[in-house]
């Protein structure tokens, strides 16, 4: 029984190690194209202050804000890009009502460079939406599911098309090192126990059959060999072989 008990809980730390092993390298695959995503909206956002520089000189342009492109995660990336967007529409609607500026070299290598980063934009979200996908598939297949939340594994957001999503993806984090630590600790002491009581049954039940042997040999009648006539004697404890000797 106790043997069992132990292989079901070997059993138990292999699954938890593979499914861990697993579920970490899918949200690391997360982590990255969600950062390489939020990465190219910092540099949308740098090229679109370069463009208010170039709008510099025309009317309203005192209306346009720098934006403040932060290096840390600690920026909202949702708020930064809604505020690149409304920038960028000011500037494309400044550009119509003054055409030098629309045919200014600067103006327009930024612009084409901003349309590539929204190229880069577009093949970003469908990869991180790809990698979420194969994340939350594992993450919800069974048993996975039933231990993924306890090894520190949430449920990853996907990034919509329109941005929206972006500030909830942001905050996926996983605090996996912390609670499988925890998860070992507890299934370690389970293994401990379940081996020193194991243990403790395999002394007692040595102990008890040492002691069984030897009440069976003091209980036994002991034996001399026969004379010479083939008779043998029987020796009752407390005699010698002389007394129960036949008399002729």
């Amino acid at each position: 029984m106790f043997i069992i008990l132990l292989l079901i809980v070997i059993a138990a730390i292999g699954l938890l190690i593979r499914s861990y092993n697993r579920l970490r390298g899918l949200s690391e695959a997360v982590k990255r194209s969600q950062s390489n995503l939020v990465g190219e909206l910092r540099k949308r956002a740098t090229l679109v202050n370069q463009l208010i520089d170039v709008c510099k000189g025309y009317g309203d342009h005192e209306k346009l804000t720098h934006l403040s492109v932060a290096s840390s995660d600690a920026q909202n990336p949702t708020e930064l890009a809604a505020a690149t967007s409304t920038v960028l529409a000011s500037v494309g609607s400044m550009a119509n009502r003054f055409p030098d500026l629309k045919a200014n070299e600067t103006y327009n290598t930024l612009m084409r460079q901003l349309k590539e980063i929204e190229d880069n934009l577009q093949a970003k979200r469908e990869l991180m939406n790809r990698e979420v996908e194969e994340y939350n598939k594992v993450r919800s297949a069974f048993p996975t599911v039933l231990i993924a939340q306890q090894l520190g594994f949430p449920e990853a957001a996907y990034f919509s098309t329109d941005e929206a999503g972006l500030d909830q993806s942001q905050q996926f984090r996983t605090d996996d090192g912390e609670l499988l630590k925890a998860q070992f600790a507890r299934l370690g002491q389970g293994v401990s126990a379940a081996t020193k009581q194991i243990g403790q049954r395999a002394n007692a039940a040595l102990q008890n059959a040492r002691e069984q042997d030897g009440g069976t040999a003091a209980a036994a009648p002991a034996a001399t060999e026969g004379d010479g006539d083939g008779i043998v004697a029987i020796v009752k404890p407390g005699e010698t072989p002389e007394d129960e000797a036949p008399k002729s």
